[in-house]
């Protein structure tokens, strides 16, 4: 559905509608374990956003090309990413969702928070990852709650604070199971 979105996008020469193409085509092709190819229509998404100053293109891509860069083991350029949309999302945007199913505010914080874990930096990635949870919590929206929790949750067990780290994974696990978002359970349940 999106190569044929893509096709009509083009005979439209419709750039904005192809970079949110690119953009969600991005976060398929990761899901699908295509990290290289991913990255690729997220730069390409990149390019569009930077072009035509589409922002929702812009945190699309940056959210789903620094989720494969971070999956590749390049926490530094995944930082980039996700610090640039944690600049963006700000005041009145921290609420938009630009068509994802939770805030882009929370999983940019979550993602700085396991990057920051990754590299050993905790004490930032912590402040992230609250800043993530209590943004979450604010929204009351359960998928935006379990980006929050499993941030926190995922950050405690590479510390190996394990008393911090039981908490919000469990509460994440809960959702996960209450909610019936059973996409993101495997990821906090096997931490």
């Amino acid at each position: 559905h999106l190569r044929e979105a893509e096709r009509r996008a083009e005979a439209l020469e419709d750039q904005r509608r192809l970079g949110r193409v690119y953009g969600y085509l991005t976060h398929v092709l990761f899901l699908m374990g295509d990290v290289d190819r991913a990255i690729e229509e997220g730069q390409r998404a990149l390019l569009i956003s930077d072009a035509t100053g589409d922002l929702g293109v812009q945190v699309v891509a940056n959210t789903y090309v620094g989720l494969a860069l971070f999956n590749r083991g390049d926490y530094r350029r995944a930082l980039d990413l996700h610090r640039r949309n944690r600049d963006l999302l700000e005041g009145d945007l921290i609420g938009e969702l630009f068509g994802l199913a939770g805030h882009p505010s929370v999983f940019c914080r979550t993602f700085l928070a396991h990057c920051l874990a990754e590299l050993g930096q905790f004490a930032d990635g912590i402040a992230y990852g609250e800043e993530a949870h209590r943004i979450a919590e604010g929204f009351k929206r359960p998928y935006s709650q379990i980006f929050g929790d499993w941030g926190l949750g995922h950050l405690y067990v590479r510390k190996g604070d394990f008393d911090k780290s039981i908490p919000r994974l469990e509460h994440g696990v809960m959702l996960c199971q209450t909610m019936g978002i059973r996409f993101m359970f495997p990821w906090l349940a096997s931490l």
